[in-house]
């Protein structure tokens, strides 16, 4: 994981500054789209690239869960 990490917090810090106005469905195709070309450019990314496996845990994402956060990914990459 501490090879990725470069990669997946660059496309981390491009997720929150440009994909917040964007619907789920336009997000995930950005995503995947960013995961390509960094691959192309032999920078290393997950393969599974999220923005919540990046930056919140799973206990943090469960705490959200039940303080009333719906758990869909959108609203969590919100969080």
């Amino acid at each position: 994981k501490m090879l990725l990490l470069v990669g997946d917090v660059f496309l981390a810090s491009a997720a929150i500054s440009y994909m917040g106005a964007f619907t789920g469905v336009y997000r995930t195709e950005l995503s995947t789209n960013w995961v390509a070309r960094c691959r192309q450019l032999d920078i290393p990314v997950s393969p599974t690239f999220s923005l919540q496996g990046t930056l919140a845990s799973p206990v943090e994402v469960r705490e959200w869960a039940l303080q009333g956060l719906p758990t869909d990914a959108l609203s969590v990459d919100n969080g």
